[in-house]
């Protein structure tokens, strides 16, 4: 969906939490989606 910058490089021990983060980025992707779209 979106790409940071060195996200393709940076894959070692912060996946995890960078999974994380882009989960719950997402989340409030959807949310702010929803609730703009009523």
């Amino acid at each position: 969906m979106f790409r940071g910058p060195g996200r393709s490089t940076v894959v070692t021990s912060k996946t995890a939490s960078d999974h994380r983060t882009a989960k719950n980025f997402v989340c409030q992707m959807r949310r702010a989606v929803a609730a703009s779209a009523g």
